[in-house]
């Protein structure tokens, strides 16, 4: 499954993006080590990515998390960014928590809005969600730029709510409802 915007091809996992995925890390992990557990080394090989693809195909298909890759469409071949929707509960809670990463030299194009509001749009019309939860750092002035812009609203904030580059992080919390739900999931 491949979703499209004007400039992009937001991808489901494959296994043949093993390459692809840890160039994307090994580029950016300097970039994403401040807002990251600590990674070692195997993280960002092929082998890792081979295998940790497999399962998050397997994820998608079981609908219990939903992974998806950015591709620019003048350059197809090089990933730039990826998607995360986890945590997914269904029953009267139809929820799911939505992460997200960019190449550190792709940040300000305006790449991230428009691949968020097309996997939103999925979420929404093709899974039935009715609350998408996001979290950001304080300090991450452009994730908060960001979810403002996709519609997310501030519910609160967490003291100590991640371990991210080895010390406990607070966290603002964000939610984005949608406004047209119905119970099919």
């Amino acid at each position: 499954m491949t979703l499209e915007t004007d400039r992009l091809f937001i991808k489901r996992p494959e296994v043949g993006f093993a390459h692809a995925v840890a160039s994307f890390y090994t580029r950016n992990k300097t970039f994403f080590a401040l807002s990251q557990p600590a990674r070692d080394e195997y993280f960002f090989t092929r082998e890792y990515w081979h295998e940790n693809l497999a399962n998050l195909q397997t994820s998608f298909a079981n609908n219990t998390q939903y992974q998806f890759y950015l591709f620019e469409k003048n350059n197809p071949d090089i990933i730039i960014g990826q998607t995360n929707i986890s945590g997914i509960q269904r029953g009267p809670f139809q929820a799911c928590f939505l992460g997200y990463q960019l190449d550190e030299q792709k940040n300000g194009l305006g790449l991230m809005n428009e691949a968020l509001d097309s996997v939103i749009t999925w979420l929404f019309q093709e899974k039935h969600m009715h609350r998408i939860m996001a979290n950001y750092m304080p300090s991450n002035e452009r994730s908060a730029s960001l979810l403002k812009a996709l519609g997310f609203s501030v519910e609160g904030y967490a003291r100590d709510y991640l371990h991210l580059n080895g010390q406990w992080q607070d966290h603002i919390l964000t939610a984005l409802i949608n406004d047209e739900y119905s119970a099919k999931g």
